[in-house]
């Protein structure tokens, strides 16, 4: 979580703001987490996955849009009564995604590009709506962090005085000698186990 948290020191008042979460994998559900903590307004968590946007729901989005099954860019002018969202926050780093971003906020809104791409397929190559982001006059801040000096402390103390529950996060629980079946759990084939995070269990 703290590198979440490192993403929003580059970021102004977070206090009734309307934000769009594009991707509800782990990093998509701590990102909802710590925007109800940090006072956002409407949280839109977006993904085409059902039990991710069940689970985005428990971390705090007061919005699930189920892009497999609605028009996010209208679902979002709906909720907002067209005004769209003044902060984006793009956690799944492919080009479809990106390209939704433009649509989905408003002139001058700020978007926090956190989704990494695939180096092995794409080269880390992407095209983007350059054009449509100039005019929007979108800021586009790069995050990865973290800074571990800083970023990791209010993490653990938010965990620990329950100001957030990463509990439904963690999808399996698997012992250390079935680590093979974990990484594919995560990572090759997450959907029919409806994995998330898929923790290690040391004997």
């Amino acid at each position: 979580m703290g590198t979440v948290i490192h993403s929003f020191y580059k970021l102004g008042n977070i206090i009734d703001r309307d934000v769009v979460v594009i991707g509800q994998g782990p990093v998509g559900l701590l990102f909802n987490a710590v925007l109800r903590n940090l006072g956002a307004r409407r949280i839109m968590a977006i993904d085409p996955l059902p039990y991710r946007l069940e689970v985005g729901r428990q971390m705090g989005a007061t919005h699930a849009i189920c892009s497999a099954s609605q028009a996010p860019v209208a679902a979002v002018a709906e909720i907002t009564g067209g005004a769209m969202a003044g902060l984006a926050v793009e956690a799944v780093g492919v080009a479809e995604t990106l390209g939704l971003v433009p649509d989905l906020c408003h002139r001058n809104a700020e978007v926090i590009c956190f989704g990494v791409p695939d180096k092995d397929h794409i080269e880390g190559l992407m095209t983007v709506r350059m054009l449509d982001l100039l005019r929007q006059e979108l800021r586009l801040i790069f995050s990865i962090g973290p800074n571990p000096d800083r970023d990791y402390r209010p993490a653990l103390d938010w965990i620990v005085q329950g100001r957030i529950d990463v509990a439904p996060i963690v999808s399996h629980v698997l012992p250390f000698a079935e680590i093979q079946q974990a990484f594919a759990m995560a990572f090759d084939d997450p959907e029919p186990h409806q994995a998330l995070k898929v923790v290690l269990k040391f004997p």
